[in-house]
């Protein structure tokens, strides 16, 4: 039952984005178009590819931010983390995704509410 809840709460979550990302901009900057790309296959159920490009966003952040502001860092870092959960949740990954969303959840991110409200449900 929890891999089910899940599955729906990613493709809930996938039919609902109307843009590319939160507060996303015109850009040349490889790791904003990293995100646009992400949030595409996301949108389009393409789940596999969206968790590479997400734990890719991840992974760039960490070791190479470019020119971004730490703001910048922090706000794409927060989308890339709650977009891997949502692949991982797509995956029925249940125990991988109860952590993900916990450390969401446990977090000031701006998904931690909603990372909450399905971990109440589980």
């Amino acid at each position: 039952p929890m891999a089910k809840i899940m599955r729906a709460e990613s493709a809930d979550y996938a039919a609902s984005i109307s843009s590319l990302s939160r507060g996303a901009q015109e850009s040349t900057n490889h790791i904003h178009t990293l995100l646009s790309t992400t949030y595409t296959l996301v949108s389009q159920n393409q789940f596999k590819q969206a968790d590479e490009q997400a734990l890719q966003l991840l992974f760039l952040l960490q070791t190479d931010p470019t020119d971004l502001t730490r703001e910048e860092v922090q706000d794409i870092f927060e989308q890339a983390q709650w977009l891997h959960a949502v692949c991982v949740m797509n995956k029925g990954k249940v125990f991988k995704a109860r952590r993900l969303l916990r450390k969401i959840a446990n977090s000031n991110s701006h998904y931690a509410t909603h990372a909450q409200d399905i971990l109440d449900r589980l």
